[in-house]
């Protein structure tokens, strides 16, 4: 009976081995080049169909009057937060959590009142008050996963939130773990 149970907890932890992935949102790199706008992804596999994640995108803004003794010192702006849940409805036991996929998101975001666009100019965007927006979308895309595990994703989708509407795209790029 050990041996069994000893047997189960070792195939546990082999399964549990690349159960997850880190991603970043390729769809945001020529972006970040003016508004520093990053989005990092992290999903968990939980199942040979269905995974959840979070979804991470911020704009960083270097605070010079800290210093820059310690390096980049900022804080993030403009802070935007999906959790999702997914379904891979045609992937195979070879490949967990892979193929075309159907995804259900909320979404929350936070944006200061002010902000500079990508040409350094200050704008009040919320009318002088901190805004924090919520809402749910709908995204269909697609996963592939190479021999290295390495996963290359495309996303597309959309939303409601208290203000309208927002996109959920991407081309992601990362490592399953």
């Amino acid at each position: 009976m050990v041996f069994l149970l000893f047997i189960l907890f070792i195939n546990n932890i082999e399964a549990q081995k690349t159960k997850n992935e880190i991603k970043l949102n390729l769809a945001y790199v020529p972006l970040s080049a003016f508004n520093k706008f990053y989005n990092i992804d992290y999903q968990r596999i939980l199942h040979l169909n269905h995974a959840v994640g979070v979804s991470f995108g911020g704009a960083f803004k270097f605070n010079s009057e800290v210093g820059t003794e310690l390096g980049f010192i900022g804080v993030f702006h403009d802070i935007v937060l999906v959790p999702y849940y997914r379904y891979y409805p045609f992937s195979k036991i070879a490949k967990p959590a892979t193929g075309f996929f159907v995804e259900g998101n909320l979404f929350f975001s936070y944006f200061p009142h002010t902000s500079q666009n990508m040409f350094g100019e200050t704008f009040d965007k919320t009318k002088g008050k901190d805004a924090f927006h919520r809402g749910a979308g709908l995204g269909i895309g697609y996963k592939s996963l190479t021999s290295k595990n390495f996963v290359w994703e495309f996303l597309l989708g959309f939303g409601g939130n208290t203000l309208n509407g927002y996109p959920r795209l991407g081309i992601l790029f990362g490592k399953r773990f």
